[in-house]
């Protein structure tokens, strides 16, 4: 039985791929290496604010925090459910640079425009920064959810506009992995991609591969076939998956504002007459 919508959708995701191309190939015009990041920033900051649910914050970033006030290095942007905290008095026209807390964060993604060595050992250590949340237990989240598909609790993706070769990158990844073992792998991307070229993805379950033998959770595969429109159907689906499960987390913020405030000395707590 035809499926002509099947159709209609994988042209969407290849005419969304062509244009994303197309929009980030004319920012280069930018003489300036700032103007031009930021430009492709909010490139891709907008394809991901017109697919993902109104229930996601899509903002140029700056860091992630978390409660004891440890933060990591530069996030390019950041996904936030709608329900956290937000702190944009420095970025009221959206565009500017904004921080978060890591409660209540769902993405985090570095965007580079070529990804070689150093970019990618940059972008590995920002996403290897970023501080840990508070741990999900009985006081703080739906007993009645099961958790575990929320994966690592936030996604982590590099984005290249283009880059080196697949087997250059690998050597990156292994190299670098190597001399930093202490990496949780959680704090590892899930999403390593280079538009038009491939997609590194790390695994998340044993998996048993086209040779038959089984590829082990945390070993990064590549995908070269349909690689953008596989990397923008996971990126968007795994991000709304992980949004619905932040719904059950009840976050709770006081924390960090008494560590910025706290009380001060010889100050009277009692109650005014």
């Amino acid at each position: 039985m035809a499926r002509p919508f099947v159709h209609r959708f994988r042209g969407y995701l290849i005419s969304l791929t062509q244009v994303l191309r197309g929009e980030v190939l004319a920012s280069s015009v930018f003489p300036n290496s700032t103007d031009n990041g930021q430009s492709k920033e909010r490139t891709f900051l907008e394809v991901l604010r017109q697919h993902l649910p109104i229930s996601c914050n899509v903002f140029l970033g700056g860091y992630l925090f978390n409660l004891g006030g440890d933060e990591s290095k530069q996030i390019d942007i950041i996904v936030s459910d709608s329900l956290s905290l937000r702190f944009d008095a420095l970025n009221k026209d959206g565009g500017g640079k904004s921080f978060a807390c890591v409660d209540g964060a769902i993405a985090a993604l570095s965007i580079k425009s070529h990804l070689n060595k150093n970019e990618m050992v940059e972008a590995l250590e920002n996403i290897a920064s970023i501080p840990p949340g508070t741990p999900l237990d009985r006081t703080n989240a739906d007993p009645h959810v099961d958790f575990t598909g929320m994966t690592d609790g936030m996604l982590k993706v590099i984005f290249a506009l283009d880059g080196a070769s697949v087997e250059s990158t690998g050597r990156y990844l292994n190299d670098f992995y190597s001399s930093h073992p202490e990496i949780p792998i959680n704090r590892r991307p899930n999403y390593i991609h280079v538009l038009g070229k491939y997609t590194w993805v790390r695994l998340l379950r044993d998996t048993r591969n086209d040779a038959g033998t089984i590829d082990q959770a945390g070993v990064y595969c590549s995908r070269h076939f349909d690689a953008d429109l596989f990397f923008l159907s996971s990126l968007i689906t795994s991000i709304e998956t992980i949004s619905r499960f932040h719904r059950h987390i009840f976050y709770n913020y006081t924390k960090i504002f008494e560590l910025a405030v706290p009380p001060a000395e010889g100050t009277d707590q009692g109650h005014a007459t």
